[in-house]
Parts: C-alpha cells; structure tokens; sequence
C-alpha cells in the first residue's frame, strides 16, 4: 500500500508524522539492519476556495494544503566493532524520479548525506490525487526495493487492525454525564447551540468543519437560522471527546 503514510495523515487530519522501520538483512558474510525513517508534515498556505455570503459578509475559505516529506535511508552494521552507520545509495530510477519532480513547479527536492545517511527532503506535495501519485513514485523507488510493503504497513497501521469496540450502555451514560446538554438519540449523540444572530451560527458552522476533518468523525448538522443541532454518529469513545472539545472551542470564543 504505496500510500498509507499519506492516507493516515490525510484522513486524520495530522500535520505532524514519523514512522521508522527497521529490517535486519542477514547473509554469510554480513548481518545489517536497514534503517527508513519518514517525517511527513502538513504545511498549511495562502487561503483559497474563498465564497462571501451577501447577505451576511460571512466569509468562508480553506488553506491551500501542501506536504514535505524527507526519507533518511541508512544501513547499520550489526555485531562486531564496527556499528557505524553508512548511507543507502540511491538507484538511477529514484534519481531520474527526483529530477522529474523538480520540474514540476510546485515541488521542491533536495538530496544530502548527513552524518552518514542518505536524506531526501520533498517539498511542496499538493494535497489531492496527485499527492498520491507523487507519494506513490516515492514509495515504489526509495521504500519498496529495501523494505517492501508489509513491514511498512504493519508499522503504520497494526493499531488500526483492532476495531474500537462499542462502549457499553453504562459506560455511555457515564461518559455523557460528563458532557453539557448532549443527549443520545439512537447511534448518535445530539446537542442543539443557539445564537442571537445568524451569522454568528454561520461562522460555528465554519469551525465545525475544521474540527470534523481533524477528528475524523462522522459529524451531521441541522442549522434552523441561529440555531445548530449537532449529530456525532458511531458511540465510539472518540466522539465523546469531541463533543467535549466542540464545548471548550465554543465557550473559548464566548
């Protein structure tokens, strides 16, 4: 799954990951462990999308998303005296990969050696389909010869692969005794927030949007001219806290 690292982040909104994988390589005459390590980082730009409402003056508008990502590929010596690291050299395809990004204008790469292992720095992914296929050329010339896939995602993902159970009924009411005014109506917990004038709704309608896409949850909205009835979906124990953290943003900005 030549994507994970970018998908992960991606569906959970995270500006910030870092994933080493590490694979021992063991001959006759040498044992080695090759060192990846990953840093992806979310880098937020100028606003873009930006809509007025006339009526109102609202404005509304997202951040033009772009990624870097850098890959340090080293190889380590294991037993003996010598443990020191050395760098991975790159094969002609990522070089001839790397020099094809460059041209694209809005991606940036630089390949180093630092302190004995190799560095590449990508910068200026966009965030779509095309990041995709940017992340994907990455994966199939600088990860998958040494590392392959399933070392790769069994890192990224292992946590994932045991499903959040459903709270039981008690411990639901438990957790929404703790909650302000948030009621269950079937798989969903529900709270209605009233405001004196519309575009004051409007504008908390705009912060629900943030907060969904870096929660990852299931959020449904009901907006009745000052008002908003929020519907978070599934009785995980996640969205407990995010129904907490709607309160505090609300309250933080009262």
């Amino acid at each position: 799954m030549a994507t994970s690292l970018f998908d992960f982040a991606r569906n959970r909104a995270r500006e910030y990951i870092r994933l080493e994988v590490r694979k021992e390589v063991k001959t006759e005459a040498r044992s080695v462990a090759n060192m990846l390590v990953i840093v992806l980082e979310r880098i937020p730009g100028g606003l873009t999308n930006e809509t007025t409402v006339q009526a109102t003056g609202f404005t509304m508008a997202d951040h033009l998303v772009r990624w870097d990502v850098k890959y340090t590929l080293s190889e380590d010596k294991i037993g003996g005296a010598d443990t020191a690291s050395n760098p991975i050299p790159l094969s002609e395809e990522a070089l001839k990969l790397l020099k094809k990004l460059n041209m694209v204008a809005t991606i940036t790469c630089i390949t180093q050696v630092q302190d004995k292992k190799t560095v590449v720095r990508v910068h200026g992914i966009p965030d779509n389909s095309n990041g995709r296929t940017v992340f994907e050329q990455l994966h199939e010339v600088l990860v998958r010869p040494l590392w392959g896939d399933e070392i790769f995602d069994k890192s990224l993902l292992g946590e994932e692969r045991i499903p959040e159970k459903k709270p039981e009924q008690d411990e639901i009411n438990r957790l929404l005794s703790e909650l302000n005014g948030w009621m269950l109506e079937t798989d969903s917990i529900t709270k209605t927030y009233e405001f004196k004038e519309n575009p004051d709704a409007m504008k908390f309608v705009s912060i629900l949007s943030v907060i969904s896409r870096q929660e990852g949850d299931q959020m449904n909205l009901l907006v009745d001219k000052n008002s908003v009835k929020v519907y978070l979906t599934g009785l995980k124990g996640k969205i407990f806290e995010t129904a907490r953290k709607l309160d505090e943003t609300l309250k933080a900005r009262s």
